[in-house]
């Protein structure tokens, strides 16, 4: 799981650098996965410990998490730019459940995604994809203890909006 998990978020690290070119201007790394390496190091290689260790407090648990179907989702048709919380790993439901889901956003455009059965990932991918990220947004920022995170600042007032929302209730 730590090595298929490093490979999955570092061809996704890869995979779309044009993202990735207008603010590295700004920085010193040539790429994303150098600028996670030098900003966040050992996260990709432990990155399948850090999502295992969230996820599964038991062996039987374990059972249940290895056992999804796992895929990347690609959110980048959506213009939705995904954000990531310091609580980063959305679970509905529990882990045992057949209609579990996990979502992971892994990139601002691309989120590792889990379900328990076949008919949940049908459901998830007839989804409106903007719907889905708007979604996985919204749990991102309500679970969040003390830091959300954004590439840009597209989805600032998205951010403001429910922060206000949230402090209120």
């Amino acid at each position: 799981m730590k090595v298929e998990t490093s490979e999955i978020l570092r061809a996704s690290l890869r995979s779309s650098p044009e993202e990735y070119q207008v603010p590295a201007e700004e920085f010193t790394n040539p790429t994303l996965e150098n600028w996670t390496e030098e900003h966040f190091p050992g996260l990709i290689s432990n990155f399948g410990i850090i999502l295992i260790h969230d996820l599964v407090g038991d062996e039987r648990m374990a059972s249940y998490f290895f056992r999804m179907k796992w895929w990347i989702w690609d959110f980048s048709p959506t213009g939705c730019e995904l954000l990531l919380s310091d609580k980063p790993i959305v679970l509905t439901g529990n882990l045992t459940d057949p209609d579990a889901i996990v979502a992971l956003p892994i990139s601002p455009l691309k989120a590792f995604m889990g379900t328990q059965s076949e008919k949940t990932a049908l459901i998830l991918r007839e989804q409106s994809p903007k719907v889905l990220a708007t979604r996985l947004n919204e749990t991102s920022l309500g679970q969040a203890g003390v830091r959300v995170i954004a590439q840009s600042s597209q989805p600032q007032r998205f951010i403001e909006n429910r922060h206000f929302q949230r402090q209120r209730t």
